[in-house]
């Protein structure tokens, strides 16, 4: 089904923190302007010089962490797709590096997995900040199923943030480093969507007002539903058909994998609760889209049946246009040519008497007519 129009799609803070921000903080993709802060921010948690511009170029994603009220770099995270220990963990690297690669987790999935080469974050915001450096990785690269940390530190009480997110896998005493796994259902719990209705009314409506707020464009229904009177919602859930849908996205309260299985009962009931909603409709008129932008690589936003229909008459009326050109074009080098007829100069001139003549054979008459008559003539 092609969605056109989509009036609202908002999540709770709890679900996406990397985008609304748990305590002020935003997380987003790291730029080179950010590097002359990060140099500060390294050597200041790292004790040590570490060059961010080599790492923005090495790794497979950098994401920087952001107070929001001032701006200020609070955290860094870079992540890569091979095997490494954690830049400022204790561990002789060598040792280390040859134990990660024997494990036999870190040889399954190797094209989903992120290992963590750095993430460091001010102590004040390491709860919110390293949650939100994670969950923005995962929202940037959706394909990673699980992160693996090794790390020659306990994180339980250093640093809670990743604890919450991080199980330790297992551990070598002769490499010094412990591997910790996060899966991606934990950083960034799935959403369970399915098709609203009247019962959910209760708990869309907070979501709604709270959407209104940050996002009044996206948050209007449609005026067939009377959004000025009460229960306006209730009615858009009423009134679906073929032609309008609303969609409810559920997320587990308690971190885990739901059933992919899950039936509309299960998925709808306790243990669940409503983390945004979508509705969506197809009655729109497209022509102003049509007109202001090429839609033709989606099949001018129309079904594939009608789309096909229209393909097949346009490029036939195209064709017969240029078969009637070219045979009209062939027709003209086909036709013989005539030669204008030229009028004859000398019998036009044989038959046409001249003016100057006939004055003067009329002069010579009137002379001869003088003399025989006995007149004097005139010189």
């Amino acid at each position: 089904t092609l969605i056109i129009h989509v009036y609202l799609h908002v999540c709770q803070t709890v679900v996406y923190g990397s985008i609304l921000g748990s305590m002020g903080i935003k997380a987003r993709q790291t730029v080179e302007e950010d590097i002359p802060e990060l140099n500060v921010l390294l050597r200041e948690i790292l004790q040590r010089k570490i060059d961010a511009g080599l790492l923005l170029d090495a790794t497979l994603l950098c994401l920087t962490a952001l107070d929001k009220e001032n701006g200020n770099i609070v955290g860094f995270l870079c992540l890569r797709d091979v095997p490494c220990t954690r830049l400022g963990s204790e561990a002789p690297p060598d040792v280390s590096q040859a134990w990660l690669q024997s494990l036999p987790t870190t040889q399954h999935n190797q094209s989903s997995t992120a290992y963590v080469s750095l993430c460091c974050v001010r102590s004040q915001y390491e709860v919110e900040g390293s949650g939100c450096l994670f969950r923005t990785a995962q929202m940037v690269a959706g394909h990673l199923r699980r992160y693996l940390m090794a790390t020659s530190t306990d994180i339980t009480f250093m640093e809670p943030g990743l604890a919450t997110l991080f199980s330790r896998v297992t551990a070598s005493n002769e490499a010094n480093t412990v591997l910790y796994e996060a899966p991606s259902y934990v950083v960034l719990p799935p959403l369970t969507v399915r098709q609203a209705r009247v019962e959910d009314h209760d708990e869309m409506l907070p979501v709604l007002e709270r959407a209104s707020i940050r996002y009044p464009a996206l948050s209007q229904l449609p005026q067939s539903s009377r959004p000025e009177e009460a229960f306006a919602l209730a009615r858009v859930v009423a009134t679906q058909d073929e032609c309008n849908c609303v969609l409810v996205a559920h997320d587990l309260e308690a971190p885990g994998q739901p059933s992919q299985e899950a039936s509309v009962e299960e998925t709808a009931g306790g243990g669940m609760r409503l983390a945004g909603f979508m509705v969506a409709t197809s009655e729109v008129d497209t022509t102003p889209l049509m007109d202001a932008f090429d839609l033709h690589p989606y099949d001018n936003l129309l079904p594939q049946e009608e789309y096909e229909r229209q393909y097949e008459v346009a490029r036939k009326t195209v064709r017969e246009k240029k078969m009637e050109a070219l045979m009209a074009r062939l027709g003209d080098r086909l036709k013989p040519k005539s030669k204008p007829r030229q009028p004859s100069h000398q019998s036009s001139k044989a038959s046409r008497p001249s003016v100057g003549s006939d004055t003067q054979m009329s002069s010579d008459q009137q002379q001869q007519q003088q003399q025989q008559s006995g007149a004097p003539s005139e010189q």
